[in-house]
């Protein structure tokens, strides 16, 4: 019998058959558990930017109605296992290696991918705890995601931006069209703020479906936003969404964008209770909840004094969103800046707009085999008039990074989930 690490290596050794998008092999790996997919109902969660947040929230806010929840994310910062969880506990280990005892030689004969692979595991572990619904957030694109064996309730679809064109295309159209391909005939479909191209197309893959635009139905008010967090309530146009103008809500962090993840994973949870369960919501507990979790990695203080920020953000649109929202609260041109990315991002375009943003700035790189060279990076930095300073060791630079803090100052550490689990 294999030990948990022994199976958790072989797990990771799946990495080495590269990313294959298509349902083929997650249908034969589901057909094989007789369709663990099915004995659940599902949130299916889709987009580029802000799908994780959402998922958490989702899960969250479910929970608040008193049921019990599968969530599945990726990717992991620290623990494989924090991919997969139900009311916020971690698959269990043995479990993890009863069900490689069980699926290994037929994962190796089709060459299954890591991810198909790991999202057979949570189908498979959300029907042995017999949860109430699954959150299931999409890995990369959604018609051709190892995730989209599901038949979705509630099909939910974040910002589109750019991101991982080489496999879902060079336009916001084509793109919003891959991600649209969650949406399944009789699913509610929820909607986050989106530019024209993409929710044009984006309303017109709903077709017939009930379909709800965030922007129409839930405004935000924010009260307060400083550096403990942000107070907000929920206004409702729709007599469908519960209203929250009676509830202030505290998100603790300091991510701005946390409020329209929240308000569309509300959305998602409350027209899903509405059409699958008689529940009633235990606000209270809900607000304990938030204090109690956030979502890690995303402007999350490890550090306060002085500050030291580590945010996962690695597309454009991610890392401005980021730096917007950093700047409403410290003046980064006296801080630093550690930054290290994988190789498939628009880095010019990158550090073009972070460039004179910071006083001083190191590169490293993630340790992943599809770590961008910090070389070219800082070379980058250089020719937009940034001096950027390379350290190659992830731990070292980050040593240093945290040494060069001056007063009245911080760092701030982003560019990857690989660069900040590794930290």
């Amino acid at each position: 019998m294999r030990t948990y690490q022994q199976t958790r290596d072989e797990l990771f050794d799946l990495q080495k058959y590269a990313i294959k998008l298509g349902l083929d092999n997650i249908r034969r790996l589901t057909d094989l558990l007789e369709q663990p997919q099915k004995a659940y109902p599902v949130i299916h969660v889709a987009g580029t930017n802000g799908k994780g947040g959402t998922a958490f929230y989702t899960a969250l806010i479910l929970r608040s109605y008193g049921l019990r929840v599968g969530l599945f994310t990726s990717p992991h910062l620290k623990d494989y296992r924090e991919r997969i969880r139900v009311d916020d506990v971690l698959i269990d280990e043995n479990f993890v290696v009863d069900f490689w005892e069980r699926v290994r030689e037929t994962v190796l004969a089709l060459k299954a991918t890591f991810f198909d692979t790991t999202t057979l595991m949570a189908l498979d572990w959300f029907r042995v705890q017999q949860v109430d619904v699954a959150v299931i957030e999409t890995g990369l694109g959604g018609r051709l995601d190892s995730t989209n064996i599901v038949e979705p309730g509630v099909a939910v679809i974040t910002p589109i931006d750019f991101d991982h064109q080489k496999q879902l295309g060079n336009t916001l159209t084509a793109i919003a069209a891959e991600k649209a391909g969650i949406i399944k005939d009789g699913a509610v479909v929820c909607l986050a703020t989106q530019k024209p191209q993409a929710k044009e197309t984006l309303l017109s893959a709903a077709g017939k479906n009930p379909c709800y635009y965030l922007p129409d139905i839930l405004e935000p008010q924010i009260l307060n936003m400083g550096k403990d967090g942000i107070e907000f309530k929920l206004r409702s146009t729709a007599d469908e969404v519960p209203d929250g103008q009676d509830t202030v809500f505290l998100l603790p962090t300091l991510a701005a964008y946390q409020v329209q993840n929240f308000s569309l994973a509300w959305l998602a949870a409350s027209l899903f209770v509405r059409r699958k369960r008689n529940a009633k919501q235990d606000r209270t507990l809900l607000k304990k909840y938030l204090r109690q979790k956030s979502w890690p990695g995303r402007l999350q203080v490890v550090a306060a004094n002085p500050p030291v920020i580590h945010d996962v953000s690695h597309n454009f649109h991610g890392i401005s969103q980021t730096i917007v929202d950093l700047q409403r609260h410290f003046d980064l041109k006296t801080w630093t800046l550690l930054l290290g990315m994988v190789n498939d991002k628009d880095a010019e375009k990158i550090i073009a707009f972070l460039s004179g943003k910071f006083g001083t700035v190191y590169i490293s790189e993630p340790p992943t085999h599809r770590r961008q060279d910090g070389a070219y990076l800082t070379r980058l930095f250089e020719t937009k008039g940034q001096k950027a300073i390379f350290i190659k060791d992830l731990r070292e630079a980050y040593e240093i990074s945290k040494m060069s803090i001056k007063k009245e100052s911080g760092l701030l550490v982003m560019g990857s989930h690989y660069l900040i689990g590794a930290l």
